[in-house]
């Protein structure tokens, strides 16, 4: 009822739009009052998304994009309730002119709460879920993941009731969209995530129809026509990437990498990490000793959040973070380390319970305080870390320590971290840890650093630079609509026909990635 009275607010124009919106909205109108398709013959799906950020690339590309294809624009959301009138504004200002909710018609779909009765019956595992495939789109990966969000849960359980009603979700939404996509020509998706039940299914039915969707954001722009071809590719091409690039710019991207990494290393909080607040590498200030004095192999393990993406660059070995922290632990009770675990500095709520949960049954893995520097575990005769594909990766081998991945990783085309292809290769490496020894280049590093802090994430895309919007903006103003003003202080005629230009040329050369020498 709330939703009906909004739009009936929005409607009669009663609905309050805050400063910064009522500006970028009059800017939009303006800028793309030329970009309207007045007899569309196609129709372009956008992710009704709220965070402000989205709205400059989403505007930028959507307009773009859909003149091109002589193409309406749509929003796209999952529930009626997720309606909000000034953002209708925002959405409409930059020639949206329609929506589309796959909920407003999931009831008609008198098949789904059978199918999802049967599916839930035949479920006996984590893995069956994960793996979960319905007519011929693998949509198990997305129901789980929206599961562990929106649940705020570390993992499946099955006594839930909210988990057959994800599943149900995920099914409705499948086949709402096959359904559209046989009635309509859609030239494009833009969407906002290539995960979860809502974009994710949608973009997935998109693939099995040879409909490109794209991925923007306020820095970059990605265009995806598979499960994980985002990162996939993107990873292993680093080195060759690099490599053609002339030896000015390769020597100009070590130093910077070293340059950034050092800081890092040195303490200094969030170098190239906006969202960390805390340094895992502060000052060894001494105090009492955190690792036992002994002879046997020090394991440390780096713990992920739960609950947000697991998946993001895929090829993980486990279901789960919560599964893989409990195959440790079977792993620890075969071993003869000394097995330590350490939360992230900016662990989220409910991860510190979860973790002395798991460690209640694995006793021989130790917590170690979050705020325990590196560089004091180092000094205390720190082996070897385990990660699924953090950031370790790249910090720790300049530090001396042995880093082994859980799966597919940001490092993978490089050397200094241990990478095994299978579960199986893993747990052997995992019960062989003492004798892993790797001689690392530092200037492999660097590259590493470079490539992918730099060169292809550029940085002036939408804005005139976004490392001076996270300097300039407080955490709190990045996001809320504080950002658009933001937007317009910097806006100029020549950047707006420079952006348009940049946009034009990415999708003439049919790249994955904006930056024009990214892999074919």
């Amino acid at each position: 009822m709330q939703a009906v009275i909004d739009r009936i607010k929005y409607i009669m124009g009663l609905y309050p739009v805050d400063g910064p919106t009522r500006r970028f909205i009059a800017h939009n109108e303006q800028i793309w009052a030329d970009f309207r398709v007045d007899s569309p013959d196609a129709t372009v799906l956008i992710d009704f998304f709220r965070p402000s950020q989205a709205h400059i690339p989403f505007s930028y590309f959507a307009n773009v994009f859909a003149r091109r294809h002589n193409a309406c624009i749509k929003t796209f959301w999952p529930a009626l309730v997720y309606q909000r009138p000034s953002l209708y504004r925002v959405y409409e200002s930059f020639n949206t002119v329609g929506s589309i909710c796959p909920d407003s018609e999931r009831r008609l779909l008198s098949s789904v709460e059978r199918d999802c009765n049967d599916i839930v019956d035949t479920l006996s595992s984590k893995r069956q879920l994960f793996d979960l495939v319905v007519d011929g789109v693998w949509i198990g990966i997305d129901i789980y993941e929206s599961y562990l969000r929106l649940c705020n849960r570390p993992t499946v359980d099955f006594e839930d009731p909210r988990l057959k009603k994800t599943i149900f979700n995920g099914i409705a939404v499948l086949r709402y969209w096959q359904r559209y996509f046989s009635r309509n020509n859609v030239a494009g998706v833009i969407s906002s995530h290539d995960s979860y039940v809502n974009p994710n299914i949608l973009n997935k039915v998109a693939y099995r129809h040879k409909v490109p969707v794209y991925l923007p954001n306020v820095r970059t722009i990605h265009r995806a026509d598979r499960e994980f071809s985002i990162y996939m590719p993107l990873f292993r091409n680093y080195r060759a990437m690099f490599r053609s690039m002339s030896l000015e710019e390769q020597n100009a991207g070590i130093e910077l990498g070293r340059r950034q990494l050092t800081a890092r290393l040195q303490g200094k909080v969030g170098v190239d990490m906006a969202y960390s607040t805390k340094s895992a590498y502060s000052p060894d200030s001494g105090g009492p000793r955190i690792l036992r004095e002994s002879g046997k192999t020090k394991v440390l393990i780096c713990s992920h959040c739960f609950y947000d993406n697991p998946h993001g660059f895929g090829g993980m070995f486990f279901t789960d973070f919560y599964e893989w922290l409990c195959f440790l632990g079977r792993i620890s009770e075969k071993t003869d380390y000394d097995w330590y675990i350490k939360m992230h500095p900016d662990a989220l709520p409910g991860t510190e319970e979860t973790i002395l949960g798991i460690l209640a049954k694995y006793p021989r893995i130790q917590m170690i305080p979050c705020g325990t520097s590196q560089h004091k575990l180092i000094r205390e005769g720190l082996n070897v870390v385990l990660t699924v594909y953090g950031s370790v990766g790249h910090e720790l081998p300049l530090l001396g320590v042995q880093v082994v991945n859980g799966g597919y990783n940001p490092h993978v085309g490089y050397d200094f971290n241990w990478h095994p292809q299978s579960l199986e290769e893993y747990e052997s490496m995992l019960l062989r840890l003492g004798s892993l020894k790797k001689t690392i280049n530092p200037d492999d590093v660097y590259e590493f650093y470079y490539m992918h802090y730099y060169y292809t994430t550029p940085d002036d895309v939408f804005l005139p630079s976004y490392r001076s919007f996270l300097r300039e903006l407080s955490p709190a103003d990045q996001g809320s609509t504080a950002v658009y003003d933001y937007f317009l202080k910097g806006f100029s005629e020549e950047r707006h026909k420079a952006t348009i230009a940049r946009i034009e040329a990415f999708l003439d050369s049919g790249k994955n990635d904006i930056f024009q020498k990214g892999p074919e």
